[in-house]
C-alpha cells in the first residue's frame, strides 16, 4: 500500500462517514510485530471514511474565522483518531497519548515501527538471505515469514526482485525438498518462469498433501534391515494403475508414485538411528508411524529429530545424529553403522572393542562388546548443555572468516579440524576458497625476498656489496660518512671514511686498486642502492672502461642490497655499544667503526659455516689472543727528551690495532689526536672496570645525547654540539701545563670549603627555602656540569626572577596581594579539575607519593606593566624514581637563533606575526606511568587520599616530553613538518603561501604570508587546544618585541629582564661603567673563612649568559 495515496481532498460538506466506528476494526490490533500488515489494513479504512488526508498531512487546519469548516475538520480528526485508537493494542497507546493531531499520531507510529536507517535495512536483508528452515519446521509459516521480510524491505525502500525472491525461497527450504523444487524449477524457461506467489502456492499444496499422506498411510521404515511387502505382485499392479493419475509427493513427477520414488527409496533403504529418550532430542518433529525390526514386531514411532552426543574418549567431541527416530518401546538406543558409512566415516571392530572414526580419520568414540551389541562410551547432552548449544548456527567459510575478524582461512580450518572451540559449524557443501576484498586491501604486501641469497659468488672479489652510512656527529678527523665494501664470497669487510659524499668515487677506486695490487684480484661486479653517490656519471664511466659491472637495487627494495645494509647496521650497533660501555667521546666513532670491522672479520658469521671471513679471504686462521676492549686505558711510552723526574709513560685510550698486534692506535685527549705506537702496555683491568680512573683524561659528555649520536641515515636525531668537548679538552690541556710548570711538582689546591648536599633535592628546580636554604635549586657544581643550552633554559625559565614574587603559599597569604593570589590559585585548581588531571584514591601499599608546591608569578607586559597574577601547581619531580616513575625526559624548545631568523624573515617578506599561549599545556598529554601525588598544598580535604595522576603535571620529569610528543603528533596530523635545522619550528607550504609555527613549551609564535593563512592557523589550533590569543607578539621568553610595519622594522630588547636582574641582586643604584673591573687591580686570595655564595653566583652567570645569547 503506498505511503501517501494520491487522492484529491474531499470537501467537508461532501464527506460521509460510513457505518459505526466500532465496526471498522482490523483482525489484529497493532503490536510490536505486525506493523506492515496492520498498516495495510488500517489505511483503506481511513481512505473509505475520507480521513486519510488528516494522517498524511494533506488536509491543513482551516483558519479560525471559518467556523463551519473548522467544525467539519474537528469531526474528521475525531473520526480518524478513533479509527486508529480502536485498532491499537494497549502497549501502543504510550506512543500516541501526547499527540495533538492525527498527523502527529501517524508520524509517531511510523517513527517507532518503520525503521528506515541503513542499519535496519542491512539487518532485515541479512535475515532474509540467511533464514533456513529445518526438517520438521512449519514450512507454510516459514514462507509467510519470508514474505513478511520482503514486504518490510519494500516499505523501507529496498526492492527485492520477484525472481531473486523466488530463488531465496528455494534456498531457504530444507535439503529434503531439493528433489521436489528441482522438478518444478529445473524445466522453467522464458515466460514460463514461476512467480514467487505461484511457487508459494505449489509449496503450500505439497505441504498439505504430505500431511494427508502421513496421516492416512501406515508407512514403515526399517531400523536394522529392510523388509519388502508380502505381496509384491499386487503392489506392482496397483502401482501401474496409479501411474499417470497423480504426481509423486517426493519429486513431483507423474511417471511414478511416492513410494516408488528413487529419492525416497534411497532414504528408506538405509538404517536409522533410534532412541527411547524424548528429553535427549535437541530438535523434534512429531510422527505417527510404525517400524519393524525391534523384537521382530511393529512398534510405534512418535517422532523424528536430532540428538547431540558427548564423547568421553579424552577430547570433548560433539557427535550430531540427524533423523533419529523416537521409539519409546525400544529396549535400547541404537547407533546406525550404515549411516556412519554414508557420512564417510568408518568403524573398526575386534577383540570385543569398536572404534568409530569420522571422515577426517579422527577417533570420535569407542565402545565395548556387551553380549551381542557394542556399548558406546557417549552420553547425551543435558538440558542446560543443549540450551548452550542452541545458539549454534551453520555458516559458510566466508561468514566465519568475517565473524572471526578476517583471520586466515587456514587458521579457521585448523580450529575446526582440531576441535579447539565449540559452537563452530560450517556448511559442508561450502568450499573453503573465497575472495575477500577487505583482506586484499588490508593485507596485500610486497613479494617476500628469500631468507638467503639464491646464488653466492664462488671466488673472492667476484661480487662486492657496498653502501654509504652517515653519522650526524663529525668524526675526529672531520669524517661524516663511511663507505663499506663486503665481499660476497668471504663476507670480509673493508671500510673507508669520507668528509663529503662526492669522495665516494675516489674511495671506490682506491678499494679496487687495493684488491688488484695487494691480492692480485680483478673485481667483477659491485652491488649498490640507487644513492646519488653511486649513480654519478664519473663512476659509471670509469666502471665501464675497466669492465666492472654495476648492479643497482630496484626502487623501494633495499632488501636486495641486504648484505651491505645489515652489515652497516651491525657495525653501528657494535660502535654504539663500545662507546656507551667505555664512555669515550662520540667523535671517535670512525675509530670504533674501524675496530668493529676488524673484529667482524675475525668472528663467526652465518653465511660461512666453518670459517671466519678473514680465513675465507686469505686462507689463514686468525689469532685473537691480542684483542683488548675498545676504549681500554693503555700506557704509551713517552718518546723524546724527558727530564729525570718526568714520567716515562702516559695513560691514553686504546682505539684499535694496526697490522695485528704489532702496533695500536690510541687517542691522546690532551692533543685531541689519534696516534699510532708500537711501545704500549695494557693494565690488568678492562675499560669498564677502570672507567672511573680514566674519566679524568677523557672529555666528559652529556650521557643523554650519547644515546642518539651513532645512528644510520633515516633515524631522526637531535642536533649535536661538540663545543663542550673542545672547551673541556682545552681546559684539561691548560691544567696539565700548569701542573708541569709548578715548581717541585707542587700543585696549588683550592681553599674553598666543600658544601654538603642533600642529594634528594639537587634536581628540584623549585626547592623551598627550608629545603635548600637558597632560592635556586642548583649548586655551583651542578651549574658547572650543565651545557650552555641547559644554562640558557634554566635562566630563561627561572620562576622567581621577579623579586616580589612569593616563594610559597604561606608567603602569599601573608602579603597584601593575597586576594589576587587566591583567585589565581582557584583558577588553577578549576583548570586541573576540568582537564581531569587526577583522581583521588586510597594510598596504595608500597608507594611513596611525590609532594607538590605552588609557583606564584606576576606577569608583565613589554613595558613592565602588571598584567595578571598566575598560580601553577607543580609536582616536585626530583623525588621520582627513574625506571618506575619516568623513562625519557628530553624535551626540545625552539632555538633563540631560530626566533631571530624568523623575525628577520617576517620583516623582509612582510609576514603576519601572532602569538598564542596554550592553556595548561602539560595537561593536554597523558602520562603512561603510575604516579601518586599528595593533595595540593593548602587544599587537602583531610581524608588521607592521594592524587592518582592521569594527565601530565608541571614539575614531572616526563611532563615536558609528553607535552612535546602530543603537540608534535597534533601538528603533524594537520600537515605541519618540523624543519631540519630546528625540531621545534614547524613549516607548511601551500599554494596560498608559507606558514611557520615556533614552539617554546606552551608559547607559540605564528608566522604567515597573509592574514587569511594566519586566521586559518588560529582556527586549527583552537580546534585542538584551549588557546589564549595574545595578538601581535610583544614579549616572548623575556625578549621584548617592537615592530613598525610602516617602516618595515622590528626591534628586540631585554631591558625589563636586565632591570629585574639588577633589582634582584641589589644593583639598581650601581653606576654603569664601560669596563666592569680595573685591569690594574691585583686580586689576593682571602686568608679568612671563605664566604660561599655559589648559588647566587651560578644563577647570575646563567642570567648573563641568557642575555648574551638571546639578543
Amino acid at each position: 500500500m503506498p505511503e501517501n495515496p494520491q487522492q484529491q481532498a474531499v470537501p467537508y460538506k461532501e464527506k460521509r462517514f460510513l457505518g459505526t466506528i466500532s465496526s471498522f476494526k482490523t483482525p489484529d490490533p497493532l503490536n510490536d510485530e505486525n506493523w506492515v500488515a496492520w498498516k495495510g489494513q488500517i489505511t483503506p479504512m481511513l481512505e473509505l471514511n475520507g480521513v486519510w488526508t488528516h494522517c498524511d498531512g494533506a488536509e491543513v487546519v482551516p483558519p479560525p474565522e471559518e467556523i463551519e469548516r473548522r467544525k467539519e475538520w474537528d469531526t474528521a480528526e475525531r473520526v480518524a483518531r478513533i479509527l486508529i485508537s480502536n485498532n491499537l493494542s494497549v502497549a501502543q497507546f504510550v506512543h500516541v497519548s501526547e499527540a495533538a493531531t492525527v498527523k502527529q499520531v501517524w508520524d509517531n507510529l511510523k517513527a517507532v515501527h518503520e525503521h528506515r536507517g541503513q542499519q535496519s535495512i542491512t539487518t532485515i536483508r541479512r535475515t532474509l538471505y540467511q533464514t533456513r528452515a529445518q526438517d520438521g519446521d512449519n514450512i507454510i509459516a516459514h514462507l509467510m515469514n519470508m514474505r513478511m521480510l520482503q514486504v518490510q524491505l519494500h516499505h523501507m525502500g529496498l526492492k527485492v526482485p520477484d525472481v531473486d525472491f523466488t530463488n531465496i525461497l528455494v534456498s531457504s527450504l530444507p535439503k529434503s525438498w531439493d528433489p521436489f523444487t528441482t522438478s518444478y524449477l529445473g524445466s522453467q524457461t522464458g515466460a514460463k518462469v514461476l512467480t514467487s506467489q505461484q511457487f508459494i502456492a505449489i509449496i503450500r499444496d505439497e505441504c498439505n498433501q504430505r500431511k494427508a499422506a502421513n496421516g492416512s498411510t501406515d508407512g514403515t521404515e526399517t531400523v536394522l534391515t529392510a523388509r519388502s511387502s508380502k505381496h509384491p505382485a499386487k503392489k506392482k499392479k496397483a502401482a501401474e494403475k496409479e501411474k499417470g493419475k497423480r504426481a509423486c509427493f517426493t519429486c513431483g513427477r507423474n511417471n511414478h508414485l511416492a513410494r516408488d520414488c528413487f529419492f525416497k527409496g534411497k532414504q528408506k533403504s538405509a538404517s536409522s538411528h533410534l532412541s527411547n529418550q524424548r528429553d535427549a532430542f535437541t530438535k523434534f518433529t512429531p510422527l505417527n508411524k510404525t517400524i519393524r525390526g525391534v523384537g521382530n514386531t511393529k512398534v510405534p514411532v512418535k517422532g523424528r529429530g536430532t540428538i547431540r552426543l558427548k564423547s568421553r574418549t579424552g577430547q570433548n567431541f560433539v557427535i550430531v545424529l540427524c533423523d533419529v527416530l523416537y521409539v519409546p518401546q525400544a529396549p535400547n538406543n541404537l547407533f546406525s553403522i550404515s549411516r556412519l558409512d554414508e557420512s564417510s566415516g568408518r568403524a573398526i571392530m575386534g577383540d570385543g572393542r569398536i572404534h568409530l572414526y569420522d571422515k577426517n580419520e579422527t577417533l570420535i568414540t569407542v565402545g565395548r562388546k556387551v553380549e551381542r551389541m557394542y556399548l558406546l562410551d557417549v552420553t547425551a547432552y543435558t538440558v542446560l548443555e543443549r540450551a548452550a548449544l542452541s545458539t549454534e548456527t551453520t555458516n559458510t567459510w566466508l561468514e566465519w572468516h568475517c565473524q572471526f575478524g578476517h583471520i586466515g582461512v587456514s587458521g579457521l580450518q585448523r580450529t575446526l579440524s582440531k576441535r579447539l572451540v565449540t559452537g563452530m559449524m560450517v556448511n559442508e557443501n561450502d568450499p573453503p576458497k573465497f575472495d575477500c576484498d577487505a583482506c586484499t586491501q588490508a593485507k596485500q604486501t610486497q613479494a617476500p625476498f628469500p631468507r638467503q641469497s639464491e646464488s653466492r659468488a664462488e671466488q673472492p672479489g667476484d661480487l662486492t656489496h657496498t653502501d654509504l652510512w652517515e653519522c650526524r656527529t663529525t668524526g675526529i678527523h672531520g669524517a661524516r660518512y663511511f663507505i663499506s665494501f663486503i665481499d660476497d664470497c668471504s663476507r670480509c669487510i673493508a671500510v673507508e671514511f669520507l668528509k663529503t659524499k662526492d669522495q665516494a668515487f675516489e674511495k671506490f677506486r682506491n678499494y679496487v686498486a687495493y684488491l688488484e695490487h695487494q691480492y692480485n684480484m680483478s673485481p667483477k661486479c659491485f652491488r649498490a642502492d640507487n644513492g646519488g653517490e653511486y649513480i654519478t656519471g664519473d663512476l659509471q664511466r670509469w666502471c665501464a672502461s675497466t669492465g666492472i659491472r654495476l648492479e643497482y637495487t630496484a626502487p623501494h627494495s633495499p632488501a636486495q642490497n641486504g648484505v651491505a645494509e645489515r652489515m652497516n647496521c651491525t657495525l653501528a650497533e657494535l660502535t654504539r655499544a663500545m662507546i656507551f660501555s667505555t664512555q669515550v667521546p662520540k667523535f671517535l666513532w670512525p675509530e670504533a667503526i674501524s675496530h668493529a670491522a676488524y673484529l667482524r672479520n675475525r668472528t663467526h658469521t652465518r653465511a660461512l659455516d666453518s670459517k671466519t671471513p678473514l680465513e675465507a679471504w686469505c686462507g689463514r686462521k686468525p689469532d685473537v689472543s691480542h684483542l683488548k676492549e675498545f676504549g681500554s686505558p693503555v700506557w704509551i711510552l713517552n718518546e723524546g727528551q724527558l727530564t729525570k723526574l718526568q714520567p716515562r709513560s702516559t695513560k691514553h685510550t686504546f682505539v684499535g690495532f694496526i697490522d695485528g698486534p704489532k702496533a695500536i692506535r690510541y687517542y691522546d685527549a690532551s692533543t685531541r689526536q689519534v696516534r699510532v705506537s708500537r711501545n704500549y702496555q695494557f693494565p690488568a683491568l678492562s675499560a669498564s672496570q677502570t672507567n672511573a680512573n680514566t674519566s679524568a683524561t677523557l672529555p666528559q659528555e652529556d650521557p643523554v645525547q650519547s644515546e642518539r649520536e651513532i645512528m644510520p641515515i633515516g633515524i631522526e636525531s637531535e642536533p649535536r654540539d661538540l663545543d663542550t668537548h673542545l672547551n673541556e679538552s682545552a681546559a684539561e690541556s691548560r691544567k696539565r701545563k700548569q701542573i708541569e710548570a709548578a715548581p717541585d711538582g707542587e700543585v696549588r689546591q683550592s681553599t674553598r670549603q666543600k658544601q654538603m648536599h642533600d642529594y634528594r633535592l639537587l634536581d628540584d628546580p623549585w626547592a623551598d627555602d627550608d629545603e635548600m636554604g637558597e632560592t635556586t635549586g642548583m649548586t655551583s657544581s651542578e651549574m658547572a656540569r650543565m651545557t650552555s643550552a641547559e644554562r640558557v633554559y634554566t635562566a630563561s625559565s627561572e620562576p622567581n626572577i621577579a623579586p616580589d614574587n612569593p616563594k610559597n603559599l604561606r608567603e602569599a597569604r601573608d602579603s597584601p596581594d593575597w586576594p589576587n593570589w587566591e583567585k589565581a590559585v582557584k583558577a588553577e585548581l578549576d583548570q586541573l579539575d576540568k582537564m581531569g588531571t587526577w583522581e583521588l584514591v586510597d594510598p596504595p601499599a608500597g608507594r611513596t607519593p611525590i609532594p607538590n608546591k605552588w609557583v606564584l608569578t606576576k606577569k608583565y607586559d613589554k613595558d613592565g606593566n602588571l598584567l595578571k597574577y598566575k598560580a601553577r601547581l607543580v609536582a616536585k619531580g626530583y623525588s621520582q624514581q627513574p625506571g618506575m616513575d619516568y623513562t625519557d625526559t628530553f624535551s626540545p624548545v625552539v632555538r633563540l637563533e631560530t626566533i631571530r631568523t624568523l623575525l628577520a624573515l617576517a620583516v623582509a617578506e612582510d609576514w603576519e606575526i601572532q602569538q598564542m599561549d596554550v592553556k595548561g599545556a602539560y595537561l593536554n598529554s597523558t602520562i603512561k606511568e603510575e604516579i601518586y601525588m599528595c593533595q595540593p598544598e593548602g587544599y587537602d580535604d583531610g581524608t588521607g587520599r592521594l592524587c592518582h595522576l592521569i594527565k601530565s603535571l608541571y614539575g614531572l620529569k616526563q611532563a615536558g616530553r609528553e607535552w612535546n610528543n602530543e603537540l608534535n603528533k597534533q601538528l603533524e596530523s594537520l600537515g605541519w613538518t618540523p624543519t631540519m635545522v630546528d625540531p621545534c619550528a614547524y613549516a607548511r607550504r601551500t599554494a596560498e603561501g608559507i606558514e611557520v609555527v615556533a614552539v617554546w613549551v606552551d608559547d607559540l609564535l605564528l608566522f604567515a604570508s597573509n592574514k587569511g593563512l594566519m586566521k586559518k592557523i588560529k582556527l586549527e589550533l583552537e580546534s585542538i587546544f584551549e588557546i589564549t590569543n595574545l595578538g601581535e607578539p610583544a614579549k616572548i621568553v623575556g625578549i621584548k618585541i617592537d615592530r613598525d610595519c610602516a617602516k618595515r622594522t622590528i626591534t628586540i630588547s631585554q631591558k625589563q629582564y636586565i632591570e629585574s636582574i639588577l633589582q634582584k641582586e641589589g644593583l639598581t643604584d650601581a653606576h654603569p661603567v664601560a669596563v666592569p673591573m680595573d685591569p690594574n687591580i691585583q686580586l689576593q686570595p682571602s686568608e679568612g673563612e671563605a664566604q660561599d655564595k655559589s648559588n647566587n653566583y651560578a644563577s647570575l652567570i646563567g642570567s648573563l649568559m641568557y642575555l648574551a645569547v638571546a639578543t
